[in-house]
């Protein structure tokens, strides 16, 4: 059952040379060393048989993710060079000048502060959803995940272990 617009459908094993026992599952794909059969894959499982299934990563995602990477530590140097450039000028300020430069210093750092705390809370509910992810399917990474990384399919024990970490 073939439909144009839809990612929904059975996943498919696909019987070329370059990606023996490649399934596609809704953006990623995982792939393990047995040789695809043609049609839908066997068993109960939507991936196919074999060993070691892996998830491979999306050229895209990784260089958008690397890039807002990069993108967010020069910010943050340059911040911090400029908190730093303002405070080796207070000595040669004037009284009501270093008033007003310490009061812009403590707005500066405050904010500095904020946006750090809001980076740990937003990467603490990334984890824990994660966590809970890994826990309820028992699979790491969990089905539908996007990874930077060719990363192999744990189950179990393993995957467990993983998001206890999470």
């Amino acid at each position: 059952m073939e439909s144009s617009g839809s990612r929904e459908e059975e996943p498919r094993c696909t019987p070329s040379e370059e990606n023996q026992g490649q399934t596609e599952t809704g953006g990623a794909v995982r792939t393990d060393s047995s040789p695809a059969p043609s049609g839908p894959c066997p068993g109960e499982s939507p991936l196919c048989t074999g060993s070691p299934q892996m998830v491979l990563p999306e050229k895209r995602w990784r260089l958008a993710v690397l890039l807002g990477a990069g993108v967010v530590l020069l910010g943050g140097a340059a911040g911090l060079g400029a908190l730093g450039y303002q405070i080796t000028r207070l000595d040669r300020l004037q009284p009501d000048q270093l008033r007003e430069a310490i009061g812009r210093l403590q707005w500066s750092a405050a904010g500095i502060a904020c946006l750090g705390a809001g980076g740990f809370l937003g990467a603490t509910l990334w984890l824990c959803r994660l966590g809970w992810k890994i826990n309820r399917t028992g699979q790491y990474p969990p089905p539908g995940m996007r990874v930077l990384w060719k990363t192999q399919i744990r189950q179990g024990p393993p995957a467990l272990l993983r998001a206890n970490f999470a």
